[in-house]
């Protein structure tokens, strides 16, 4: 405050703040001097004569809202409950707010598909001035056909509503025929599987190709693909990939959580865990191969640098790779500039591969991975394989 005499005006967005335990000194300077202080995202401005958050005035609220309201996994009780207030204040007084997006604090969803359940353990009402609900989940989660059903329903009662976008998480083949009303069909409302790039026919209750403005938007994202999640699931997303590829939609990231089964030396193509094959998809960007706790062999190496040929950059994690890697035997764009090859086998230091020695060089002490660390890596490696349990829902 002694610094900037002149200040007036401080915002706060994208962030989540402590509990107000600043000195009565602090609120009378702010007071004296007329500064207002805003929070972006819960729609509250700060009482400088109480010390609270108070609910903003009608046009910033409807600012705030038009630019959409994200609740955070990790943002603390106190604010969650502030965004609660605003959005019931916007149900109130009919502002219409552009999305909702649950980042990974969803819980569950009320029998009568009429409240959300939060992570922090409060509640969500309905909402009836949202047009678009988004909901991301903790990785490959399932969320069974009851459960989607209700989803459905609490989206279903805002008067606005256009779509109810689902990411990171497995939905069934279909919802029974009354959890679609006559209503919802009427209005257009969508409801989009991002991890898949499929929507919901609301005639036929089945999974069809979004259309391409969604599928951009979801390869955007990246494709996490889950050893957990089912081979249906699978086929989806194969077919999304193989759509986006056809209409040469760039796919920032292709991720084979735990799914890496093999590569098919005929033809080029992944094969996972779940026996779908993935096919070679030309327009990836980035392939990254998280199979913890497997050592992969040179043929695997081999197989999934060719696979990526035309990326910019393969990933390994958690995984055991080959000391090193004969240039005479692995693809020719594997000595190109423009490709690069990561290695982070045990979250703790990054790997890169020099392509003109073949040996893999330390990114923060950029020195070549001696035979002697090498072996004392893969001993530390299989002891904590071995004294850890994995397991695979």
């Amino acid at each position: 405050m002694r610094r900037v005499r002149n200040l007036t005006f401080v915002m706060f967005h994208g962030c989540d703040l402590p509990s107000l335990k600043t000195s009565r000194e602090v609120f009378n300077k702010l007071q004296e001097r007329g500064v207002k202080v805003t929070w972006n995202d819960t729609g509250h401005c700060l009482d400088t004569s109480s010390g609270s958050w108070e609910m903003n005035t009608i046009d910033r609220v409807r600012g705030n809202c038009k630019a959409g309201v994200v609740m955070h996994e990790h943002w603390s009780k106190e604010t969650h409950d502030l965004q609660i207030k605003m959005l019931e204040f916007a149900t109130k007084k009919e502002i219409p707010v552009k999305h909702l997006r649950l980042s990974r604090c969803y819980r569950s969803v009320t029998p009568d598909g009429t409240k959300l359940i939060l992570q922090s353990g409060q509640t969500l009402p309905a909402l009836s001035s949202v047009k678009m609900i988004i909901i991301t989940t903790e990785d490959g989660r399932k969320i069974p056909e009851v459960e989607f059903s209700r989803l459905v329903m609490y989206a279903d009662q805002s008067q606005i509503i256009e779509e109810l976008r689902l990411q990171w998480c497995e939905l069934p083949p279909t919802v029974p025929a009354s959890t679609i009303s006559s209503e919802m069909k009427s209005k257009n409302f969508r409801v989009s599987w991002l991890s898949t790039g499929h929507r919901l026919d609301l005639h036929d209750r089945t999974w069809g190709i979004d259309d391409m403005d969604t599928m951009r938007e979801s390869c955007g994202y990246g494709v996490a693909i889950y050893q957990q999640c089912s081979s249906h699931m699978h086929k989806l997303q194969m077919r999304f990939l193989t759509v986006a590829s056809q209409n040469n939609i760039h796919i920032a990231l292709i991720s084979l959580v735990d799914s890496y089964h093999a590569v098919d030396a005929t033809t080029g193509s992944i094969i996972l865990e779940s026996g779908v094959v993935l096919p070679r998809v030309s327009s990836l960007r980035e392939l990254a191969i998280n199979a913890r706790g497997r050592e992969l062999t040179a043929k695997d190496f081999d197989g999934l640098v060719s696979y990526s040929s035309q990326c910019s950059e393969l990933n390994f994690y958690w995984c055991f790779l080959p000391w090193s890697v004969s240039n005479h035997r692995s693809p020719a764009h594997l000595r190109s500039a423009k490709f690069r090859v990561l290695w982070d086998p045990e979250d703790k230091e990054v790997f890169i591969l020099d392509s003109a020695s073949g040996r893999w060089v330390n990114n923060g002490t950029e020195k070549a991975l001696t035979e002697r660390e090498y072996q004392d890596m893969l001993i530390r490696f299989r002891l904590k394989c071995e004294s850890t349990v994995i397991i695979v829902k």
